[in-house]
């Protein structure tokens, strides 16, 4: 089976910029409750999770959510609602031992489906495990461009994925998670 319902854009920032989003990102986070252990062990999400509100931040992230939108327009063709100064991006934060396993992202609003997710590598050291992993049936395809900092992955949120556990090191990252009208 083809890997074909993703993309990758390969550093989309440089070091020394995630650098400086990481620095300028830091005083926007909020705690959030997804930190927390939830449903089923394969699905458990156990790193610090914060939120940043896209309206505090958009003058250092713009690039990202451009991005995104490109990505969906050239590859995707769904149809996405505005990002709005009032929606969040989720910052995951792994140390050591933690993951999130596979599972698909979904919106809390029943009006609206998550359509795609964005993920940007803001890890600014080198870490080791905390792998992103795609499902497709049952074949699973680690996302190696990922471990860059600065390197963004797009996908259809109903896609599963998960990060496997963090073996030494920090691992940063930052989602969008792209919404729009409920998929038909």
């Amino acid at each position: 089976m083809a890997f074909l319902n993703y993309l990758a854009y390969h550093r989309l920032y440089s070091l020394e910029n995630v650098k400086r989003i990481s620095k300028k990102l830091k005083p926007f986070l909020e705690p959030s409750g997804a930190s927390t252990i939830k449903g089923p062990k394969e699905s458990r999400k156990d790193c610090e999770v914060s939120v940043a509100q896209w309206g505090k931040t958009k003058s250092f992230l713009q690039g990202f959510i451009d991005q995104a939108l490109y990505m969906n327009e050239q590859n995707f063709g769904v149809h996405l609602y505005p990002v709005r100064n009032n929606y969040y991006l989720i910052h995951n934060y792994y140390k050591a031992g933690q993951q999130y396993g596979f599972h698909v992202d979904e919106s809390r609003w029943p009006p609206s489906s998550c359509k795609l997710t964005c993920l940007l590598n803001l890890s600014t050291q080198p870490y080791r495990g905390g792998e992103f992993m795609i499902r497709q049936g049952s074949e699973e395809k680690v996302m190696r461009e990922f471990n860059t900092p600065g390197v963004m992955v797009v996908f259809p949120s109903y896609i599963l994925h998960r990060v496997t556990p963090l073996t030494q090191g920090t691992r940063v990252s930052i989602a969008a998670l792209l919404e729009g009208p409920k998929w038909v």
